[in-house]
């Protein structure tokens, strides 16, 4: 927080020292960092975008709220598919690629390329998207305009494998990203294959981590002691606020 960042996100920073990828003038964002380390300690951790209905319906069901503010269509989805389901496709890896920040969209591009000869990059309807969901072994979500994407959390109900670029930088809560609950592989890229043709050669294997992915997703909006830990996190940040 105390230096500069080139796009103003770490992965953006990194491609533009470590490959010069440079965004043109109208999209370049400017540097922005905290002056004086006392006010660090102002900043805290809310909450991310995890909790929302991210199922077929989710989006649906968001626009008909917007018409009708009825407390009872704002709903989490309750249906998850099982992680251990037969599954026909190996690996899923839909995503747009067209960002007006060439540093954002750098990744993405990367990924695109290096599985081109392997699976179909390019988007597809809602319907065949969320279908191929739920027949993948594995699912590819790069980072967007965050590290955080909403196809994460359709990874997690589709119950397949989530695979991203390391998170360990990232403090968040719920913390979806452990060891535990996804596959990463290195922001220069150059383990995205391996990883990936370990994984699917050792797939029994991996079906443990997409179930505790899975499990934790589900904790936090389908349980009441998920419930609960929001209710005392959102406690805990208006008592720090009012200080």
């Amino acid at each position: 927080y105390l230096r500069p960042m080139y796009g103003r996100r770490l992965f953006t920073d990194y491609y533009h020292n470590q490959y010069g990828i440079n965004d043109d003038s109208s999209s370049e964002e400017k540097d922005i960092q905290v002056l004086q380390s006392s006010d660090l300690e102002k900043i805290k951790v809310s909450w991310n975008t995890g909790l929302a209905n991210y199922s077929f319906m989710g989006e649906y069901l968001g626009k008909l709220y917007s018409k009708f503010p009825v407390k009872g269509i704002l709903k989490y989805p309750n249906n998850f598919a099982k992680p251990s389901s037969s599954r026909s496709l190996d690996v899923q890896c839909r995503f747009g690629v067209s960002y007006n920040k060439e540093t954002v969209a750098f990744q993405r591009k990367s990924i695109a390329k290096i599985l081109q000869n392997r699976v179909q990059t390019k988007k597809v309807n809602r319907y065949r998207f969320y279908r191929e969901l739920k027949q993948s072994k594995v699912v590819m979500s790069p980072f967007g305009l965050g590290e955080i994407t909403l196809k994460d959390f359709e990874v997690f109900l589709s119950g397949s494998l989530l695979m991203k670029p390391d998170m360990d930088h990232m403090e968040t809560w719920p913390n979806f990203y452990t060891k535990e609950t996804y596959a990463s592989f290195d922001w220069n890229l150059s383990d995205v294959s391996e990883k990936l043709e370990n994984i699917l050669e050792n797939y029994l294997d991996y079906i443990q981590i997409a179930q505790n992915g899975q499990d934790v997703y589900r904790h936090y909006i389908a349980s009441i002691k998920g419930n609960s830990e929001f209710l005392e996190r959102f406690r805990d940040i208006v008592f720090f606020d009012a200080k």
